[in-house]
């Protein structure tokens, strides 16, 4: 960059802002991309939360159309008395984590 401006070049840095300080405050423009752990760990921490859920009930419905495939093949007819999903847990488990992802994203608004 002090190479540039020496010669006479208009400069722009683009960096993280941690170890490239220097450059960006001897550029012209200098854009620093802003990093704020704590807010991507809340964020990472809500979507493979989402993500597991997604799973779950993934692996559930394959295993209740894996059951009732079995069931109509053996035409047997009854109440195979298995326990429903607990799907307010599931619910409760998304919604916290949307919560999250929201809290994160107005936090995100107030940096910089």
């Amino acid at each position: 960059v002090a190479a540039l401006n020496s010669a006479g070049r208009r400069t722009l840095m683009c960096g993280d802002g941690t170890n490239d300080v220097g450059a960006l405050k001897q550029a012209h423009i200098g854009v620093s991309i802003v990093s704020v752990p704590e807010l991507e760990k809340k964020q990472r921490s809500a979507d493979e939360e989402i993500g597991t859920v997604r799973a779950e009930e993934k692996r559930e419905r394959k295993a209740a159309k894996k059951k009732k495939k079995k069931r109509d093949s053996s035409g047997k007819d009854g109440v195979t008395g298995e326990k429903k999903p607990k799907r307010n847990t599931r619910a409760d488990r998304i919604e916290r984590s949307l919560r999250a992802l929201r809290e994160a994203e107005e936090e995100l608004d107030f940096v910089g």
